[in-house]
């Protein structure tokens, strides 16, 4: 999900199928592991599928997202985020940049609308 071309791909599959885009969903997958065990590949892995795949996907969907005057975009988080998690998962660091870049997106697209 790092690589732009998978969301280009996604979005235009969907705009193909369906005629439009209404909602983009941006979910993540991390390893959970104590942060002493994490390896570079685990954090990779967060980063790929969170912050990394929710620009792409933002970037790509806001043209369709925009041309129906109703759309959604919806970020899931996660208390990890807010609060840390024994298991040291890194969706508590990926979570909230996703959630972050979904409502700067929503004030500049609300702000000239």
């Amino acid at each position: 999900m790092a690589d732009r071309t998978v969301a280009d791909t996604a979005v235009a599959t969907a705009v193909e199928r369906f005629g439009s885009l209404d909602v983009v969903n941006n979910a993540s997958v991390s390893r959970q592991k104590p942060l002493e065990e994490r390896t570079d590949d685990d954090w990779a892995l967060a980063m790929d599928t969170g912050p990394y795949a929710t620009r792409n996907f933002m970037l790509t969907a806001l043209p369709e997202l925009k041309k129906t005057g109703n759309a959604s975009v919806i970020s899931l988080g996660s208390g990890a985020g807010l609060n840390g998690s024994p298991a040291g998962r890194q969706a508590g660091t990926a979570r909230p940049s996703r959630i972050s870049t979904t409502r700067s997106a929503k004030c500049r697209t609300t702000a000239r609308s």
